[in-house]
């Protein structure tokens, strides 16, 4: 299929889609670097019909915990941070948690450990600021694990969010601080940035919510809870900044930290910040996200078909970005295959 056949055929995609279920937002392929389709569906701002932009900024929520990831293996590739040891290591609030558990089987999802949002009772300690944040750490081993650290998988998000409470102890920077100058600067970004309570951000891109009465609402969320897995903030340039730093070493200076990216553990299939699956039997690299007004969605497929897809939506409800890129796949190779399953957003899908 010729890339205008190809383009077609997936505008009438998305503006079914978008008359069937209003989904809007923003929707890219890039082939071997170069710009292969790009579609923008609806307003970043319905109330005021703000037009989305290069410059629009959007809540990653998850894809936050690829960014995060980049700043934690900066630390480890200068030698100043073991991600086979326990937390309590550069974290003291973090002394009583299993004693099983390293930062390498908490970022790679397999240590069982109590969420925040997936355990109750914990919301009980109040939201995830910064100073809040330790507190609340310092009472997570007061809950049940799921299972034994390396018996299984489970996607949380207070790994990450311990995280950002070792760059902070490590470097004596803010995590906002830090990933400002030791991630979106070296990366070139004028335009990510760490969510902050009452911070504005220029550009910034409203979410919606689909009422049960049909009505859509606006809402622009904060991240609190969500403090090093889910706070950055972005536009699809930015997104594709995680594409470069594989194909390119963009960040890095050592190969054996790429290798150090993708590494994994038996029980789960989750590397740092993102998961490395095949999907119909090609090889990609996935991160998603998703929350109150955003779904979000960035795929590799590396070698030889260095094909990039990436979903940025402000409507905050249904499973449009694994429909999205299930067409885009069969539009793209021509393959008439049946829709592979992969979970995303657990808790958030409607």
């Amino acid at each position: 299929m010729t890339q205008q056949e190809f383009s077609r055929r997936l505008d009438e995609f998305l503006d079914a889609y978008n008359a069937e279920h209003g989904t809007t937002g923003y929707f890219r392929v890039t082939k071997k670097g170069e710009l292969y389709y790009e579609k923008k569906l609806g307003f970043a701002n319905k109330e005021e019909r703000v037009p989305f932009t290069p410059e629009s900024r959007f809540n990653f929520y998850s894809i936050s915990k690829a960014f995060c990831s980049l700043g934690l293996l900066r630390l480890w590739e200068d030698g100043r941070l073991d991600f086979d040891v326990h937390p309590k290591v550069y974290v003291p609030e973090a002394e009583k948690l299993h004693p099983a558990l390293t930062l390498r089987n908490m970022l790679l999802h397999v240590s069982g450990m109590p969420d925040f949002n997936q355990t109750p009772g914990v919301e009980k300690y109040g939201p995830g600021t910064p100073d809040r944040l330790r507190a609340v750490v310092s009472h997570l081993h007061e809950f049940p694990h799921f299972f034994e650290p390396e018996t299984g998988m489970r996607y949380t998000n207070p790994p990450f969010a311990i995280g950002t409470m070792v760059i902070e102890n490590l470097t004596g920077m803010a995590y906002e601080d830090y990933m400002q100058k030791e991630v979106f600067e070296p990366l070139g970004s004028e335009t990510l940035t760490v969510h902050m309570p009452g911070k504005e951000i220029p550009y910034r891109v409203m979410g919606y919510e689909l009422a049960k009465d049909g009505t859509v609402y606006p809402v622009l969320p904060n991240c609190e809870w969500m403090r090093g897995a889910g706070d950055v903030l972005g536009t699809a340039d930015d997104v594709y900044l995680l594409h470069r730093v594989v194909t390119e070493g963009l960040l890095f200076r050592k190969k054996e930290t790429l290798d150090q990216l993708f590494s994994r553990l038996p029980a789960g299939d989750f590397s740092f910040g993102c998961r490395r699956v095949p999907w119909h039997g090609k090889d990609r690299i996935l991160h998603n996200g998703g929350s109150t007004g955003f779904r979000t969605y960035h795929q590799h497929l590396p070698q030889d078909d260095d094909l990039d897809i990436i979903i940025l939506s402000n409507s905050g409800w249904g499973d449009a970005r694994r429909q999205i890129s299930e067409e885009i796949f069969r539009l793209y190779f021509g393959t008439e295959t049946e829709a592979e399953k992969i979970e995303l957003d657990k808790g958030y899908i409607k």
